[in-house]
């Protein structure tokens, strides 16, 4: 026989961490990244197609083809060629909508 008795160790081992909150968390965010830039590209199609080349007016063509010199005759030409009196033609219909 043998003369020293079993010694029983308590032997603990430590809790184990679980991964799966991490990883819950970390999907969730990574969702509302891609969801972020999906909402802001959306957007920045929406800003780009909102006004498009068959929408230009009359003026907003005469404004873009105004002189690209910085000299004094050509700004004051561009500025003698500008007409300034139909600027709040549609103010009335966007106030209407506004309101």
């Amino acid at each position: 026989m043998n003369p020293n008795p079993p010694v029983i160790t308590n032997i603990t081992t430590p809790p184990q961490k679980s991964v799966g909150p991490t990883v819950g968390l970390v999907i969730v965010l990574i969702l509302i990244i891609l969801g972020g830039i999906y909402f802001w590209m959306k957007q920045s199609d929406y800003k780009e197609t909102a006004w498009t080349e068959t929408n230009k007016d009359t003026d907003t063509q005469a404004f873009e083809q105004q002189s690209s010199s910085d000299e004094i005759s050509s700004i004051e030409a561009d500025l003698d060629s500008t007409d300034f009196n139909n600027l709040d033609q549609g103010y009335s219909e966007i106030n209407a909508e506004l309101q």
